[in-house]
């Protein structure tokens, strides 16, 4: 409701509005003007009035509605056990794109799982965990080709002083 339509009402000599209709309320008062540099980025958008922030604010706080969120410890186990499966994978000389693949689908499950939580109001924290995790595949995937690129230079190494070198690299 306007301020001024509420305003105007008062100075009426038979007021159109009902002398309870604020009665229980929370009221706030305030300005909704761009200049007054009361604008704040947000998540739900760039630009967001301090009034509408407040609002609701009280309004989460009245009606019990805030976000929970997931317990850290929750993201540790997470975060060692996927880890864990990814060493596995490893260590069992599965190949790295097909870990690559597993790890991209399961980042993006776990990625819309958090989001549809979101909307439960409870909140999982994903993107620590994952960029994490990739980072240990890649370190995991740079040391798995160094290893085989070491070999590869080993076998050319010793059939080359038997054979011609060229010629090893084609049969290689």
């Amino acid at each position: 409701i306007s301020f001024v339509d509420v305003y105007a009402d008062l100075d009426r000599q038979h007021p159109t509005r009902s002398g309870t209709e604020f009665k229980d309320k929370i009221v706030l008062i305030g300005t909704d003007a761009t200049s007054l540099n009361d604008r704040k980025a947000t998540p739900i958008a760039s630009e967001y009035a301090g009034m509408d922030m407040l609002a609701t604010a009280i309004d989460n706080l009245k009606n019990h509605q805030s976000m929970r969120a997931a317990q850290p410890w929750h993201s540790c186990v997470f975060f060692l056990l996927s880890m864990a499966a990814i060493l596995v994978c490893f260590m069992r000389r599965i190949h790295a794109l097909r870990i690559a693949l597993g790890l991209t689908l399961f980042t993006l499950v776990c990625g819309v799982t958090s989001y549809v939580a979101l909307s439960h109001l409870f909140l999982i924290p994903v993107l620590a965990p994952f960029i994490l995790l990739w980072s240990y595949f890649f370190a995991l995937a740079l040391h798995d080709y160094w290893q085989v690129e070491q070999s590869y230079q080993a076998t050319l190494k010793e059939f080359g002083r038997y054979v011609n070198p060229h010629v090893v690299k084609k049969w290689i």
